[in-house]
């Protein structure tokens, strides 16, 4: 016995007392992370994607480096470089994460009933649920920050204990000594900084996990998605429900649009690792068979997601019901800051302008141009393009505010000609900007006059810089399709990009042509022969850039068209509603004949719209068939979707009125029997 009890004794301190399990795996591994126990970085060791992560241990990301992280019910962290945090509890317990430096991006897609997510900082406790939040802490642990992407977070400052509530595109700073700062954030550019990073997502699923998360994200949808269906049932038979009520509503629907994005990624990177497979071929019968029954699962939960995101967009269209009002609400629209925000990035960019012009100038006049001064001037060229870029999509942004404050009921006449307004100065301003590119872009084309390089002959050192300032013609083109998402940018830009491709493309066949000559006389030359593939390989990713941009254009007359339609039925159905009303409430005691002729009119005033909308529907059939195959939407044709979407709304809200009207004109037939006889 003594025996048995000094082998305990032993096997005590000779085995390693084993951590429990955190649940918590790695989805993605990018760069260097590390990973060890709380207190003792001596056992640091890098971390594989089959790493088990066990309760309080530490991961940290080194420079350049990132890491995703998945708990079992899907909810996401994303550590950025130079990030740690410490996985502080089991999975049967609220979960618990301590960040002691960096920035991580926290997406908690369901906790179990009652559960909460914490994430422990410096300064202050954040405590999550069903929220999309960034976190912060800089590191002398000094200052928190903490951002509410989706959702509402709360959080408790340390010193003070006070308990504040951030809500969505809310920020909120905490310093040493619980001072606090909250400020309003642009949800666009902040998603915007993490999309790179939240692009890998998924990437770690191996090929037998594709059931289980596919069924995870089915769970989910539906239970979220069940949600939102009784919700707007609700309101919609709300006889007038509250604005608080409606935009709450639409709060959940745009979150759960959100959780769709990062499902897609998800699912789109399993289909990518199923269809390298398929691709690979000579794959044994059994494994074929078992790819393909997965690319049906895929097929089939994509088909689920674009139907609930097509059922959430007319859900968020719809327009509720609104209590009665004695007087007309003005309707806020919340574009002031429109003009000085446009006015602003026009001087920024046209200040830059001048600066770059006037050296393009002064190196032109030049007669020996020193290499590094051009290698400068074209950095600069490449920065202001790409600066431009940036602010090409604030003015998207500005733009997709305006198109939703123009989507508002109960705007007045000069409402909507201010509306109108902001529009066109946002659209002067993109022609503005897109002129400046241009001009830089054939700026960063020019070559100067310079001594001839060393080692490689001067008429193939001045070709190769008339390739790259050809080539950089297109790389601006391609950034700004990148930037702007493949949507947003007017028929005009495509038609300028076209030619600048073709453009292009003319270029580099002339410089193809010289290189060949010069090799005919000097066919040993590396130089001139790597020239030769690099603007062979130009030329091909040109050409398929070009086959991308082509667009079928929407003329503005087509436009103009939709939007009146858009305005007459939008007034329409207002008309229509008082017409049966004002039916209801003086013609229940009228003879039916009368109540007859009432109707009657009543309805014809209803076919009038009726045949509106088929104008409107021929006209947006007959242009979206013919852009069908098209990469790529021009803004126009984004603009004319949405019109037409509004249009069939509205319809959609007039035929419900006329039904209504259809039902009580089947109670005067019988009524009417003898008179009609």
């Amino acid at each position: 016995m003594k025996r048995f009890f000094l082998f305990l004794v032993m096997l005590c301190f000779l085995c390693p007392v084993f951590a429990d399990d955190s649940g918590v795996r790695f989805s993605t591994l990018n760069g260097e992370v590390q990973l060890f126990p709380d207190g003792n970085e001596d056992a640091k060791k890098f971390a594989k994607l089959q790493t088990v992560i066990s309760v309080n241990d530490h991961v940290e990301t080194g420079e350049d480096s990132t890491a995703i992280l998945s708990f079992a019910d899907m909810s996401t962290f994303l550590l950025k470089a130079e990030s740690e945090i410490i996985i502080a509890t089991p999975p049967d317990q609220d979960s618990k994460v301590d960040l002691v430096k960096g920035k991580i991006w926290v997406n908690v897609k369901k906790m179990a009933a009652g559960g909460t997510m914490e994430v422990k900082m410096s300064q202050a406790v954040a405590g999550i649920k069903g929220t999309n939040i960034t976190c912060e802490t800089n590191k002398s642990r000094t200052e928190d920050r903490l951002t509410v992407l989706r959702g509402i977070a709360s959080i408790i400052i340390n010193e003070t204990r006070e308990t504040m509530t951030i809500k969505e595109g809310e920020s909120v700073v905490v310093k040493t000594g619980g001072k606090t700062e909250k400020q309003e954030i642009d949800l666009q550019k902040a998603n915007d900084e993490w999309k790179e990073d939240l692009s890998k997502m998924g990437d770690s699923i191996e090929l037998n996990e594709i059931p289980d998360t596919i069924r995870q994200i089915q769970q989910n949808l539906g239970e979220k998605f069940k949600g939102i269906k009784d919700s707007f049932s609700a309101l919609a038979a709300a006889t007038a429900p509250t604005e608080d009520d409606v935009q709450g509503f639409k709060k959940d629907a745009e979150r759960l649009a959100g959780t769709l994005m990062e499902d897609s990624l998800i699912i789109n990177s399993m289909q990518g690792k199923v269809d390298k497979l398929l691709a690979a071929g000579n794959l044994p019968a059994s494994k074929k068979a078992l790819c393909s029954n997965y690319m049906k699962m895929i097929t089939d939960v994509k088909k689920a997601l674009q139907g609930v995101q097509s059922e959430l967009g007319k859900m968020m269209k719809y327009n509720f019901k609104k209590a009665a009002t004695t007087q007309q609400e003005t309707v806020a629209l919340g574009l002031d800051d429109v003009p000085d925000a446009v006015s602003q990035i026009q001087n920024r960019h046209g200040e830059a302008f001048k600066s770059i012009q006037d050296t393009f100038k002064t190196l032109s006049a030049s007669d020996n141009v020193k290499t590094e001064d051009s290698a400068s001037f074209q950095k600069d060229c490449e920065r202001f393009v790409e600066s431009v870029g940036e602010d090409m999509k604030a003015l998207s942004v500005l733009q997709t505010r305006i198109d939703s404050a123009r989507e508002k009921a109960g705007l007045t006449a000069d409402q909507k000609s201010q509306v109108s307004a902001y529009s066109k100065l946002v659209t002067d301003a993109r022609k503005v900007l897109q002129g400046f590119q241009s001009e830089v872009a054939k700026f960063a084309k020019s070559t100067f006059k310079k001594a001839s390089s060393s080692g490689t002959s001067s008429e193939i050192t001045d070709l190769s810089s008339r390739v790259a300032a050809t080539w950089g013609e297109f790389e601006r083109i391609s950034r700004e399709l990148q930037g702007s998402g493949g949507g947003g940018l007017t028929q005009s830009w495509f038609t300028d990009a076209i030619d600048s491709g073709n453009n292009a493309l003319k270029e580099l066949s002339e410089q193809a042509s010289e290189v060949q000559t010069y090799l005919d006389a000097n066919s040993s030359d590396k130089a001139a022969q790597d020239l030769v593939k690099t603007i062979s390989s130009y030329q091909s990713q040109i050409s398929k850039l070009l086959r991308d941009l082509a667009v079928v254009p929407v003329e503005p007359a087509v436009l103009t068209e939709m939007q009146q339609i858009d305005d007459v039925l939008s007034a329409s159905i207002v008309n229509l509603r008082a017409e049966i009303d004002s039916y209801n409430s003086s013609m229940s005691s009228a003879q039916p004949e009368v109540r007859l002729r009432n109707s009657l009119s009543i309805l014809n005033n209803f076919s009038k719209s009726k045949r509106m909308f088929n104008n409107a529907q021929r006209l947006y059939e007959s242009l979206m068939k013919k852009a069908a195959g098209q990469k790529y939407a021009t803004a126009e044709q984004e603009e004319l979707k949405n019109s037409y979407n509004r249009i069939v709304d509205t319809y959609q809200q007039l035929g419900l009125a006329a039904e209504e009207l259809q039902t009580q004109l089947k109670d005067l037939e019988s009524q009417l029997g003898r008179f009609i006889k």
